[in-house]
């Protein structure tokens, strides 16, 4: 049979690993085994485990930082590789026919070191902007490596493809948006006396669930339209600062922390809120769009693209919370354009994000570098 090694950084099991998933099951379909290589346990493992797909943990380095690092600390990280890439093409030794490897993030190069030792086509997914977002930055040796070796670079937006222009070979990338699943057929959605909100996503800076409290804050202070309630789902760093920031304020009868779940029922939804730093995709938004809530998101990243302002949903500038309070209050206040921002959004999920969609076009991709 043949092999496709995939690698990730991620043992969180978020946004990136779900979109793999997709695309593992898929090749299993297409009778090629996908072969995943994680750094440790973790979320990540569980969901490989649940989908029934073979994986190692190989603690390889990646090649991110949160500051701007000098001297010998990137040329470790490539030894340690080196070393590291020694014992997985033992462990690989076992498995027949590798055709390819596909790196599911541009948050390492070993991806790249795999595949020329392997001597087969490399394919990289840029899911992320880095810098923008998540203030990461790049070993210099990282996208030296990507660009030379890489058959083609796949980005999940035209905002992340637009950050790497000037990065890779323009001729090497490529925008696929990622997909997701279609839910079972929707019962109309009941918009009811009371509106509950959500807002799913690792609780951190990045994600910029501050901003959404603090517009609750101003929401409740005014007493403008208090019969509503907030669910914030995830965990994350800035977990405890965001609890204390709610409890010093007395909103605990309006924002709850639901923690991270596998499954979340969006069916008691109305309302889904994105308040991003600098959202690539947005898995988060077209989740609420396929499950028929409107969408409030903010301005950057990739939002845009998928969120039409008025139409779909309403946009509002990153950080403002004052003009978040707006757009809320303005749902709460009109149940009819709740309903209609519902509709128009799960329409255009249906047309341009789903899962389907997503794993047909990354599989074309496959098929012309892996020559399957």
């Amino acid at each position: 049979m043949k092999t496709i090694i995939f690698v990730s950084n991620s043992t969180w099991g978020y946004g990136a690993d779900y979109s793999m998933i997709s695309i593992l099951n898929y090749l299993k379909k297409k009778g090629i085994k996908p072969y995943v290589i994680i750094p440790g346990e973790g979320r990540s493992a569980e969901l490989l485990r649940k989908n029934d797909i073979d994986f190692i943990c190989i603690k390889f380095k990646g090649c991110v930082n949160k500051n701007t690092w000098f001297g010998i600390k990137p040329i470790l990280k490539y030894i340690i590789n080196k070393l590291v890439l020694c014992r997985t093409l033992r462990l690989l030794k076992k498995e027949e026919d590798i055709i390819g490897v596909y790196n599911n993030g541009y948050t390492n190069y070993f991806s790249v070191m795999l595949a020329k030792k392997l001597k087969v086509p490399h394919i990289q997914h840029v899911r992320e902007f880095g810098g923008k977002d998540f203030g990461w930055k790049y070993d210099k040796i990282a996208s030296k490596l990507v660009n030379k070796y890489s058959s083609k670079i796949i980005c999940i937006s035209e905002a992340v493809k637009n950050t790497y222009n000037n990065i890779f070979d323009k001729e090497k990338l490529i925008k696929i948006y990622n997909g997701i699943r279609v839910p079972e057929r929707l019962e109309k959605k009941a918009i009811n006396e009371k509106i509950n909100i959500i807002m799913t996503g690792r609780l951190s800076n990045e994600k910029s669930q501050i901003t959404l409290i603090k517009a609750i804050k101003e929401i409740v202070s005014k007493e403008n339209n208090n019969n509503f309630c907030v669910d914030l789902y995830g965990d994350g760093e800035d977990r405890e600062i965001l609890e204390k920031y709610v409890k010093d304020n007395k909103l605990q009868d309006y924002i709850h922390f639901k923690g991270y779940q596998y499954e979340i029922d969006f069916s008691k939804y109305q309302i889904g809120i994105i308040c991003s730093k600098s959202e690539g995709f947005g898995r988060v938004t077209v989740e609420y769009m396929m499950n028929e809530l409107a969408v409030i998101a903010s301005n950057t990243g990739a939002n845009p693209e998928i969120v039409i302002d008025n139409i779909t949903g309403e946009l509002f500038e990153y950080s403002n919370y004052i003009q978040l309070e707006e757009k809320i209050v303005k749902l709460l206040n009109d149940k009819q354009k709740i309903q209609e921002y519902g509709e128009n959004g799960r329409r255009r999920a249906l047309e341009n994000f789903t899962e389907d969609i997503y794993v047909r076009n990354i599989y074309k991709v496959c098929k012309k570098c892996y020559d399957i």
